[in-house]
This record gives structure tokens, C-alpha cells and sequence, in this order.
């Protein structure tokens, strides 16, 4: 018998490999359902042009109160004939 000692080799850490990625993205997708969610209940679409308590049908409203963005306003004339409202 020898009294050298035998060195064992240390064990590889596994790759990280796509079931980890998979995982993420998994639970990425269920946190933002779930903030979806809490946001429907939370803070209710508000129909257009209208007020807070107001009922609001299902899929009109909550697509043009929720999807649609607001039309743009107009920040620099070009056109001397319309000209914008002061604001003052």
C-alpha cells in the first residue's frame, strides 16, 4: 500500500442549457398574465369620453380604452390658416 494520496478529480458543474432559459421565460410569461390580470381589477378601463364607475361593454370598450392609443396632438403648426388654440 502506498500512503500518497489520491487526488479525485471535482465534479463539473453542469452547463446551464436551455431548460433554464425554457423556465424563465415561462415564468416571465405567467407574471405578466397575472399583472394583466391584477391591472383589469385593480384600475377597470374607463370608456371613452366617459367617467370613472361608468359600465363599460366588454369588447368594444376595453380595446379602444386599453389598446387603442390616444390620437396625437398637434405640438408645432405648419399651417398658418389653422392655427392651434393658446392653451392660455
Amino acid at each position: 500500500m502506498s500512503s500518497d494520496l489520491v487526488e479525485t478529480p471535482a465534479p463539473e458543474a453542469a452547463p446551464a442549457g436551455r431548460g433554464g432559459v425554457v423556465r424563465r421565460l415561462g415564468l416571465l410569461a405567467i407574471a405578466i398574465v397575472v399583472l394583466d390580470i391584477a391591472a383589469i381589477i385593480l384600475v377597470p378601463p374607463l370608456p371613452g369620453g366617459g367617467s370613472q364607475g361608468q359600465a363599460c361593454s366588454y369588447p368594444t370598450c376595453f380595446i379602444t380604452s386599453t389598446l387603442e392609443l390616444p390620437p396625437p396632438h398637434a405640438v408645432i403648426d405648419l399651417d398658418a390658416a389653422h392655427p392651434l388654440a393658446s392653451g392660455s
